[in-house]
């Protein structure tokens, strides 16, 4: 909405009990004592799962080099124990396989740890689990820790503490067994929770970014006033960098009750959709160009025989064309009547108003 300017009367606010000014504006006393502050904005099962990984971590830093040896051999995963398990004729495999990943290396203290790893040809099938709890370093837990707190937290208040933890152990396991199809006769031990925050992420993905567009349906009304200055408002209220509340009805109430106030209180408003013809038009040649270049290269593909790497440019097309056409249709540039309220701009309309 641009060039629209409305002076409302000031007027005399009643004096109330409870109630005192301070610098000109209304404040109000309230006697309680203020609500205590968390010191970590997190879940409680975050925080508490963050502190376990810290205190396992901090533990075996204590341990001597060969007692932590045994540690990881009783917890971490290593994908040639199970494959032996399951296929005990494939020892010969196995045996090849480290002999060409030991070329140029000392080849006697890769047998010490693969004989520390191997030695009671046990299955071990909690390490498809525990494994998540062990990492390389300290800087390698910091990151997951960082990645963790990111995206677990808008998940764990999603799902509440028992699912969440369900979640990321299946997550954790199934990272497990797909680094164990990859790469079935590895002896080296697998360890880090980053398979579990991987499963954190896609469940943050599937429900912080919605599938209509890449900013999560947000949607957005500016009031731009006569002296250049503009109020911008929208449909989500974002809570952290991950973790945000949409509320379509409320926001959809407000804006035609705005709408209709500013053209009853000034007629020659104008209404206005979408962006800026030259940002518009700018955001359609970027989107156009990224869409043919996914083509052109889909193309290529398939004229040199690369055909999984065709149909993976086939998919990415489809999911970018999913992104971009929605972005570039509802921010197509249009004059709008005074008070109107498009409903594919401002969603949340009930079936009966």
């Amino acid at each position: 909405m641009d060039g629209f300017f409305v002076h409302a009367p000031a007027r005399r606010l009643a004096p109330a009990r409870g109630f005192g000014k301070c610098r000109g504006a209304m404040v109000f006393h309230d006697p309680r004592p203020p609500a205590r502050e968390p010191a970590f904005n997190l879940p409680p099962v975050v925080v508490q799962l963050l502190a376990v990984l810290v205190l396992i971590q901090a533990g075996r830093s204590l341990l001597s080099d060969y007692n932590d040896y045994v540690l990881m051999s009783w917890l971490a995963f290593v994908p040639a124990r199970l494959t032996l398990w399951l296929s005990p004729g494939r020892l010969d495999d196995v045996v090849g396989a480290l002999a060409q990943s030991t070329v140029g290396q000392d080849v006697g203290d890769r047998l010490q740890l693969v004989q520390l790893l191997l030695a009671d040809g046990g299955v071990r099938l909690w390490t498809l689990l525990s494994y998540g709890f062990l990492h390389g370093s300290w800087l390698h837990l910091a990151s997951n820790g960082l990645w963790l707190a990111a995206f677990g937290s808008p998940v764990a208040r999603r799902l509440g503490p028992g699912r969440f933890l369900n979640l990321m152990a299946l997550s954790t396991i199934g990272g497990a067994l797909l680094h164990w199809w990859s790469r079935d006769l590895d002896v080296l031990p697998l360890v880090g929770a980053s398979a579990g925050i991987s499963g954190a992420t896609a469940a943050a993905i599937r429900f912080v970014f919605a599938p209509g567009n890449i900013s999560a349906k947000g949607y957005r009304t500016q009031l731009r006033l006569r002296d250049g200055k503009s109020v911008t408002f929208g449909n989500l209220s974002w809570r952290s960098l991950t973790d945000l509340d949409r509320d379509d009805a409320r926001y959809h109430r407000f804006v035609t009750a705005l709408a209709q106030a500013i053209a009853k209180a000034n007629p020659r408003a104008r209404f206005i959709g979408g962006k800026p013809r030259p940002i518009w038009l700018g955001m359609a040649l970027v989107g156009g160009l990224s869409l043919a270049m996914i083509v052109f290269f889909a193309l290529r593909a398939f004229q040199q025989g690369q055909t999984n790497a065709g149909l993976f440019a086939l998919l990415l097309l489809a999911a970018s064309a999913w992104q971009v056409w929605p972005l570039i249709a509802l921010n197509r540039p249009r004059e709008l009547t005074p008070g109107e309220v498009p409903d594919e701009l401002v969603p949340g309309r009930r079936p009966d108003a």
